[in-house]
C-alpha cells in the first residue's frame, strides 16, 4: 500500500507543539508535527475509505541560542513564578538547574543575544551553587558584572558573554536570591556598551528547593 501525507502551513490539518529547554550553554525549541496521511494508490477497495490516520512523522529540533555541544536535555520539572526548573545529563552524571530570563534590560544597543541568569547542581562533580549569567552579547575583556540584591553587592567575573560567580560567593549569592525580590545585573561589552537587567525573584526560594530534590541535594550537601 502506497501513501502519501497533506502538510499544510496555513490553518491546514496539522498541529504544532512547542517547548523550550535549556542548559547553560543552550537552549533548544522542540517542534513536533502531527500530520494527517491519507490511503492513495492502485487498491479500489481503499478508494472508498473515508478514514484518516494520524500519526506523528517529525521532530524538529532547532538550535536557536548560542553554545557549542550542548549537554542532552532531559525535559522540564516545573515553574515557579519566574524561575524554571529542569535536568540534563551531562556525561554519567546528572544536572539540575533553575533559570529565569530579566523583566527588563536596559542599555543603548539595537541587537542583544538572550539574557539568562542560572543556578546549577553538578553533584556527580560534587559542583554546587554555581551561579551564572548569559548577558547575550561578548564581554568585554577582563570586565566583571556587578550584582546587586538588595544592599548585598557581588562581582562575577568574565568569561565571552558569560559571567560566573566566584566559588567563595556561590552559598552567599543564593542566600541572598532567597531572601530578595529583585536582582540587577550590569555589565559592559566588547564596544563599551553598558547594559543593566533587572531579574524578579519570585518563585526562586521554590524553584531552588525543588531543583535540590531532582538531584537529591541534602541540606547538609547545599
Amino acid at each position: 500500500m502506497w501513501f502519501h501525507a497533506k502538510l499544510s502551513c496555513g490553518g491546514g490539518p496539522y498541529r504544532q507543539f512547542t517547548n523550550t529547554l535549556r542548559n547553560e550553554d543552550s537552549a533548544y525549541r522542540i517542534v513536533v508535527i502531527v500530520v494527517w496521511v491519507e490511503p492513495a494508490g492502485g487498491f479500489p477497495y481503499l478508494r472508498s475509505m473515508s478514514y484518516r490516520v494520524s500519526f506523528l512523522v517529525l521532530v524538529i529540533t532547532l538550535l536557536f541560542f548560542g553554545g557549542t555541544g550542548p549537554a542532552k536535555v532531559d525535559g522540564f520539572v516545573a515553574t515557579f513564578g519566574n524561575w524554571h526548573v529542569q535536568t540534563y545529563k551531562e556525561g554519567s552524571g546528572k544536572v539540575c538547574l533553575i533559570w529565569s530570563q530579566p523583566e527588563k534590560s536596559e542599555g543603548n544597543y539595537t541587537r542583544r543575544g538572550g539574557v539568562y541568569a542560572y543556578v546549577t547542581q553538578r553533584p556527580a562533580k560534587k559542583r554546587l551553587n554555581e551561579i551564572s549569567i548569559s548577558m547575550g552579547y561578548p564581554l568585554k575583556k577582563g570586565s566583571k558584572l556587578r550584582v546587586l540584591i538588595g544592599k548585598a553587592g557581588f562581582e562575577m567575573f568574565s568569561s565571552a558573554d558569560m559571567g560566573w560567580s566566584h566559588s567563595k560567593d556561590d552559598t552567599k549569592l543564593v542566600k541572598a536570591m532567597r531572601a530578595g525580590s529583585v536582582m540587577t545585573v550590569r555589565g559592559v561589552s566588547r564596544r563599551g556598551t553598558k547594559t543593566k537587567d533587572t531579574f524578579s525573584l519570585k518563585g526562586f526560594t521554590k524553584a531552588y528547593l525543588v531543583m535540590n530534590r531532582s538531584c537529591k541535594i541534602s541540606k547538609k550537601r547545599r
